[in-house]
C-alpha cells in the first residue's frame, strides 16, 4: 500500500483544563453513536481517532492512559489504540495537515461542516478515504486490527490461534458485520436493483427464499432475545 510523505506534525497547544474536559466529552458523545450507520460509522470512528490524539495532546502524553481509564472508561483501551492508529493511518494515507485548534466535527454532520478551508480539506479527504468501507473493514485493511472469525481462530501472520473474548468488542464487530450486511442488500435490491435482469421465475424464487429466511429468523428470535435477556440478568 503506497504511502504519502507523512504529514507535518502541528505542537500542541498549551493544555486548558476546560478544553480538556469539552473534548472527553466531545469523545464520550461520540463513542455513543458509534453503531449508527455504516458510512457514518466509520467517518464517526475516524474522527474519534482524531479526538483521542487531541486529549492525549492536551493531557500529556505520560497522562492519557490514566485519565482515559479515569473519564472514559466505557470506551476499551483496545478501541482507543486502534483508532488512533487508523487516523494515523489517514494522515499518511492522504498528506493531510489538521489544522491548529480544528474542532473535530461528528460524521454524522460531516457533509456539512467545513465551514473553514483547512478544516474542509480533513472532511473531504476523511470521507475518500473511508469510502463505503465499514470500520472493521478499514481497520483491516490496513492492519490496525486482525481479521478474526466470530468466536474462533483469528485470521493472522501468526500462527497461534486466538479468540475474542472482550464481549463489547465481539457486539462493536457483529453490529458492524450486520450492518454492512443490511446496507449490500439495500445497494444491490433497492439502488441498483439487480433483480431486474433475471426472469420473472427467478424473482420469485429469490423472494421465497427471503420469506423462508425472515420466517427462520422469526422463529428463533424469542429464544434469542431471552437469551440475550438473561445474560444482561447476570450479576458479575
Amino acid at each position: 500500500m503506497s504511502k504519502i510523505v507523512k504529514a507535518p506534525k502541528i505542537p500542541p497547544a498549551p493544555t486548558s483544563p476546560e478544553k480538556a474536559d469539552a473534548l472527553i466529552e466531545n469523545a464520550r458523545a461520540m463513542y455513543a453513536r458509534l453503531a449508527s450507520g455504516i458510512h457514518e460509522n466509520a467517518l464517526r470512528g475516524l474522527f474519534l481517532g482524531w479526538l483521542f490524539i487531541q486529549i492525549r495532546d492536551e493531557v500529556g502524553h505520560g497522562n492519557f492512559l490514566r485519565v482515559a481509564k479515569e473519564r472514559l472508561p466505557e470506551i476499551p483501551v483496545r478501541t482507543r489504540s486502534e483508532l488512533i492508529k487508523l487516523f494515523k493511518e489517514f494522515q499518511e494515507e492522504t498528506g493531510v495537515a489538521l489544522p491548529a485548534g480544528a474542532s473535530v466535527p461528528d460524521a454524522q454532520l460531516a457533509l456539512q461542516l467545513g465551514r473553514d478551508a483547512a478544516e474542509a480539506e480533513v472532511v473531504n479527504a476523511a470521507i475518500k478515504f473511508v469510502g463505503s468501507k465499514s470500520l472493521h473493514a478499514l481497520m483491516v485493511e490496513y492492519e490496525v486490527r486482525e481479521k478474526p472469525k466470530l468466536g474462533g481462530k483469528r485470521v493472522t501472520k501468526k500462527p497461534a490461534p486466538a479468540t475474542i473474548t472482550d464481549a463489547e468488542q465481539l457486539a462493536l464487530q457483529t453490529r458492524e458485520e450486520l450492518g454492512s450486511w443490511i446496507e449490500r442488500g439495500r445497494q444491490l435490491l433497492l439502488r441498483e436493483n439487480v433483480c431486474q435482469h433475471l426472469p420473472a421465475e427467478q424473482i420469485r424464487a429469490f423472494a421465497d427464499s427471503l420469506n423462508a429466511l425472515r420466517t427462520d429468523w422469526r422463529s428463533k428470535l424469542g429464544d434469542l432475545l431471552k437469551q440475550a435477556e438473561d445474560k444482561a440478568n447476570v450479576t458479575p
